[in-house]
């Protein structure tokens, strides 16, 4: 074999390792939950600086100007999706990681 098949090899079997770790595969998993509200998050800062910007966007027309009025609008969805992004993820991590330790309740931390 050859050292670039040896080392395929040996990084193939480290990520498997590594995936199969009960952590990685809880933050796995409450990110996948997570993607729209990524996604939703990631458009709005595109449009917001490509469109809306009266800097360097659209908006730096003078036919298009008006755009400019409409910026705050994805400036609150930026902060409604990426900027509380954390607190959904902490609360579906647990839930996953509960998941994968056989508790059945949606709240796998709170007392019984």
């Amino acid at each position: 074999m050859a050292l670039q098949e040896k080392l395929i090899d040996s990084l193939g079997s480290f990520a498997t390792k590594f995936n199969s770790y009960r952590y990685i595969m809880a933050i796995k998993h409450a990110f996948i939950t997570l993607m729209p509200v990524i996604i939703v998050g990631a458009f709005s800062v595109l449009i917001s600086n490509m469109v809306l910007d009266p800097k360097n966007g659209l908006a730096s027309f003078q036919s298009l100007s008006f755009l400019a009025t409409l910026k705050p609008i994805t400036s609150a969805l930026n902060y409604a999706t990426l900027n509380f992004l954390n607190i959904g993820a902490v609360f579906l991590i647990g839930i996953e990681l509960g998941r994968i330790n056989g508790v059945k309740t949606l709240f796998p931390g709170c007392w019984r």
